[in-house]
């Protein structure tokens, strides 16, 4: 008894701390800052990635800027500056690019998440159930009062770690809802970009980072606060300002 109490204290204080599979991850990798450790596994996002390192190079190399080889990844590495030249095809390849790279890494963050979330809410139920079982086993076993509320609490405890971990690491439960008002703004966000608007390396750069905002922790929980101001409006309310 000494050690399930033992091991349902440590699994109540960790929750989802120590088990990998039930962890989401905090965001999603960016393109325009790293776009070099790769979250997601499989062929076509590896050539994904891959594509978007070389038109980034062409770009720069369009652009006025010495690249020289590197053995380290992205294999090239920016040596000198020459004078500032307007290549706008090479940039918007290097947006269609980086495009597409983003929008391939929010997919694959969504899937994760939901995932986890999935084996969360599964495991939380396992919990609840195991933890009725077990303390109604003890009573029928004659246990003390004392330990079977104990056993209980403990299980209260593990169950309601799962809740927190949820609040502190999911901007809402509706992933669903999530992912599509996500896709919504970078669809948007496409519209806006043309070929005309990128006559720079930088400028690429620029709403390269402003296409994977949405889909970061931080851009998410603006989108839903954006939705419920938009909502409260329409209700007619008016925020009391002294």
């Amino acid at each position: 008894m000494k050690y399930l109490v033992f091991a349902l204290s440590v699994f109540a204080l960790t929750g989802c701390a120590k088990f990998p599979k039930y962890q989401t991850p905090f965001s999603v990798e960016d393109p325009s800052i790293k776009g070099g450790k790769l979250y997601a596994n499989g062929t076509m996002i590896s050539s994904t990635k891959k594509r978007y390192w070389l038109s980034y190079r062409y770009a720069l190399e369009k652009g006025g800027y010495t690249v020289a080889n590197d053995p380290g990844f992205p294999y090239f590495k920016t040596t000198g500056f020459t004078k500032p030249i307007e290549d706008k095809d090479a940039n918007y390849q290097l947006w269609k690019e980086g495009q597409a790279y983003a929008r391939s890494l929010c997919s694959d963050f969504f899937r994760r998440i939901s995932l986890a979330k999935a084996h969360r809410d599964h495991a939380q139920k396992q919990t609840n159930i195991a933890g009725g079982l077990i303390t109604a086993g003890m009573g029928l076993a004659s246990a003390s009062p004392e330990a079977v509320g104990g056993a209980g609490l403990l299980f209260s405890g593990a169950e309601s770690s799962f809740d927190a971990y949820n609040a502190s690491y999911l901007v809402s439960p509706d992933l669903g809802l999530m992912e599509a008002l996500v896709r919504a703004v970078q669809n948007k966000k496409d519209e806006m970009v043309t070929k005309d608007s990128l006559p720079h390396v930088s400028d690429t750069i620029s709403h390269l980072n402003e296409y994977v905002y949405p889909c970061t922790f931080t851009g998410m929980q603006a989108l839903l606060d954006d939705s419920l101001g938009k909502k409260i409006t329409e209700f007619g309310y008016e925020p009391f300002n002294p």
